[in-house]
């Protein structure tokens, strides 16, 4: 699927959850495309300019401190990076149903290939606060299906039911903060100020977010785009 369908994709069912009176929206993912999200919830606003809380939440980024290594007080003995200790060790506490340890693998670099030294790049939950993101870089590795056929990137068979048992309450607490405080902040109902946040005028705004379906309610889908991306 390219970028673009992506995040139209994204965009459209959130227009549509809008509708339905969806305005607080909360898109949690696991790492990898998270820049896609984030574009897709700018893109969102930018396109239809509709008042709300919109956020694209990388859930293990949220609670990077959870997957400390073993050398500075955590239970794992290597990095996260992608289906790896980490991952898989999480599969075992989610779903350990569908997790068979007899196929897991470890992988590493490719020995003959260059690489620029491992101090300029963050791995995947950034949880090094190196200058550099994963995602920030583009052409220097090889591709994944080249350097990692197997699909891991680390050693899963280190993982185990227990290891990540701390980051999945942490990030359990973590929405329920946000939610919290989110609601707090805008209760059912209401929204961020429309004139402040958005191009729109409260009383333009007015039918449109009052409760679907209730007196003087109009749907969003009657709503003239102004935003930049409209064509």
């Amino acid at each position: 699927m390219s970028d673009d369908a992506f995040e139209q994709t994204i965009m459209n069912v959130m227009y549509g959850l809008w509708n339905e009176g969806f305005r607080k929206q909360i898109l949690i993912t696991n790492h990898a495309q998270q820049n896609e999200i984030e574009k897709a919830v700018k893109r969102f606003m930018n396109t239809f300019q509709l008042p709300g809380f919109y956020l694209a939440l990388e859930w293990h980024r949220a609670v990077r401190e959870f997957f400390e290594t073993i050398e500075y007080g955590g239970k794992l003995d290597t990095r996260f990076v992608h289906a790896d200790e980490a991952e898989t060790s999480l599969g075992l506490e989610l779903f350990p149903e569908m997790v068979n340890m007899d196929y897991a693998v470890d992988t590493g670099p490719m020995p003959e290939f260059k690489y620029m030294p491992v101090g300029h790049f963050d791995k995947s939950v950034e949880d090094l606060y190196r200058p550099n993101t994963y995602k920030a870089r583009a052409g220097d590795i090889p591709l994944e299906l080249v350097a990692t056929p197997e699909a891991v990137v680390g050693k899963s068979s280190l993982a185990e039911a227990g290891k990540t048992k701390r980051a999945l309450a942490a990030i359990c607490e973590y929405l329920d903060l946000l939610c919290a405080e989110l609601l707090e902040t805008w209760p059912a109902g209401t929204v961020p100020d429309p004139e402040a946040t958005t191009f729109r005028t409260n009383e333009e705004m007015e039918p449109y977010l009052k409760e679907p379906g209730s007196k003087g309610w109009k749907s969003v889908y009657s709503l003239p785009r102004i935003g930049p991306y409209c064509f």
